[in-house]
C-alpha cells in the first residue's frame, strides 16, 4: 500500500530533510574548526503566558482567554537568514560572516530577505541561498576544479579575430 501525502506534508518533509542535511554538514565543519554558527529562527505573533494558558485548560473545559492577556512578540529581524555564523577556510585566512538562507522547491526570497542579502554583501559578508548540500559545499568549500570552472565561465572570449 502506498502512502499519499498532501502537498504541504511533502514540502515540510523536503524542508526538514534539507535542514538536517545542512546541520550535519555544518557540524562536520565545526568539528574541523572551520565553522561556528547557529540557527537564526525568527518569530512574530501573539504569545499567551503559560500561567494564563494553564488556568484556561486546567478544568478540562475550554475557557475564553481574554485578548488583553496575550502579548505580541517578535524575535530576530525580518529577512534574517536561516543560518548565520563565522566561517574560515584555513588557518591562514580570516574568519568571514556567512549567512545561509535555505530554500526548497519553488520557494523564493521575500523582499526582506533580498534586502538582508544586499546589506550583508555590502558589509563584506557572504550570503547564499542554499537548496542542497551541494550548494552549501560550493559556497563554503569549493574544490579547485569547481573554482576554475566558475572563473572560466565568467570570462568572455573574443573570437572575432581568429581566422577560420
Amino acid at each position: 500500500m502506498t502512502e499519499e501525502f498532501s502537498r504541504s506534508e511533502l514540502v515540510k518533509m523536503r524542508v526538514d530533510a534539507l535542514d538536517q542535511a545542512v546541520d550535519s554538514y555544518l557540524s562536520v565543519l565545526e568539528q574541523q574548526g572551520k565553522w561556528w554558527g547557529w540557527k537564526n529562527q525568527t518569530f512574530k505573533g501573539m504569545v499567551i503566558p503559560y500561567g494564563v494558558w494553564h488556568s484556561a485548560e486546567r478544568d478540562g473545559e475550554k475557557r475564553l482567554i481574554w485578548s488583553d492577556r496575550a502579548r505580541s512578540m517578535q524575535t530576530g529581524r525580518p529577512g534574517s537568514p536561516d543560518r548565520v555564523g563565522i566561517y574560515r577556510r584555513d588557518k591562514d585566512s580570516p574568519g568571514l560572516f556567512a549567512a545561509l538562507e535555505l530554500k526548497t522547491g519553488g520557494a523564493h526570497q521575500t523582499e526582506d530577505q533580498k534586502y538582508a542579502q544586499g546589506i550583508i554583501g555590502l558589509l563584506g559578508g557572504v550570503y547564499a541561498v542554499i537548496g542542497s548540500v551541494r550548494d552549501l559545499e560550493e559556497v563554503l568549500e569549493p574544490s579547485p576544479g569547481r573554482q576554475a570552472l566558475a572563473e572560466a565561465s565568467k570570462r568572455s572570449h573574443d573570437v572575432s579575430d581568429i581566422p577560420f
